[in-house]
């Protein structure tokens, strides 16, 4: 054997134990301590024989995984979810859809939950493998579908330009008392609300016609039904009726076209405070996917609310989308409303179209 060979196997005793002491030493500094990878990002910063666990509520909800992947809570030495609230306040929640606890972590389970992302507002997203995806672009049906002309809305207001005026009046009127017929018997949606304000501009604007509002009266006593639920809190008193149309098909110019399954959420709303008050949009979620297209005063031409209540005032307001999910007609929909500080339950049997 060289002497090279030799010198290896019994290498230099002393430096070896001087490596042993360093290596005691670093371990000594407290691998589990606040600033280390296993404390700060993940939680585990009670330390055990070998390893770093997780024993603190407070250590969890510090950690960079609370914050990424809503598990804020220590449960069995390690972090993990406990509850809704965790989730929907983690970026797996607003990035990506993974808002539901699942087994100790953040999923997607429902349309509900693709509804916290941002680009799938207005039904532009599908849940598929668990996952919210982009819902491909159908340019033959950008606003849904509608029985009153509001498939072809821009065409028909700008071939109403190019009427007499006693034809475009009667065909503007008409279309204007088709859409409130519906919205009375609760069926409206964006496209027939977008297609109702291109008419009154066009009133406006060929006719020198402004006829106010939605262009026609409402019934005498527009009312919420004696069942809709009643709720008080948050200086707020709401009611609330859900109504529901499921998909189908209907002719419009002579062909089939697909009608996307709708829904109206009506509201009463009461402020019973003393102060003038601004209430948000209610987010409202179910399996279905129930994503808010806009929001407004019944009577009015559609134009979104600005939710402003004075003291002792009540409004009565529609809160309109497309469901994210195909609805067949006498399915049951149901879904949550949260309107600021309230919480509740509405439901309904998918109905079909009015015609």
């Amino acid at each position: 054997m060289s002497r090279m060979g030799i010198s290896r196997v019994v290498a230099r005793p002393a430096a070896r134990a001087l490596l042993l002491l360093g290596l005691v030493a670093c371990h000594a500094e407290d691998p589990c301590g606040a600033t280390s990878p296993q404390c700060k990002g993940e939680g585990r910063c009670t330390p055990q024989p070998g390893r770093c666990v997780a024993r603190s509520d407070e250590a969890c909800a510090a950690s960079d995984l609370c914050a990424e992947e809503g598990r804020c809570s220590a449960r069995e030495d390690r972090c993990t979810v406990i509850s809704r609230d965790q989730c929907e306040k983690s970026r797996a929640c607003s990035q990506e859809g993974r808002c539901t606890p699942d087994d100790g972590f953040c999923s997607v389970k429902s349309m509900a939950d693709c509804a916290h992302l941002a680009r799938c507002g207005r039904g532009s997203c599908k849940l598929e493998d668990g996952r919210c995806k982009d819902r491909p672009y159908n340019p033959d049906n950008q606003e849904g579908g509608c029985p009153c002309g509001c498939d072809h809305s821009e065409k028909m207001a700008s071939e109403l330009k190019k009427s007499p005026a006693s034809v475009a009046e009667g065909a503007i009127q008409r279309a204007l008392i088709a859409i409130a017929e519906r919205e009375d018997a609760g069926y409206i949606t964006w496209a027939m609300v977008t297609h109702r304000r291109r008419l009154l501009a066009t009133s406006q604007d060929l006719l020198g016609i402004t006829p106010g509002g939605r262009g026609v009266p409402l019934p005498a006593k527009p009312a919420m039904p004696p069942s809709s639920p009643r709720l008080e809190g948050d200086g707020l008193m709401v009611r609330a009726e859900l109504m529901v149309h499921g998909e189908t098909t209907e002719p419009v110019d002579g062909e089939d076209k697909g009608i996307r399954a709708s829904f109206r959420l009506g509201l009463e709303i009461s402020n019973t405070s003393s102060k003038t008050r601004t209430v948000a949009p209610p987010r409202v979620l179910g399996d279905a996917g129930f994503p808010v297209s806009t929001w407004y005063m019944l009577g009015s031409d559609g134009r979104p609310w600005d939710g402003k209540l004075e003291p002792k005032q009540t409004r009565q307001v529609n809160a309109i989308g497309y469901l994210d999910e195909p609805l067949a007609p006498g399915a049951l929909a149901i879904a949550e409303v949260q309107l600021e500080g309230l919480r509740f339950e509405v439901k309904d049997v998918a109905r079909a179209h009015w015609r």
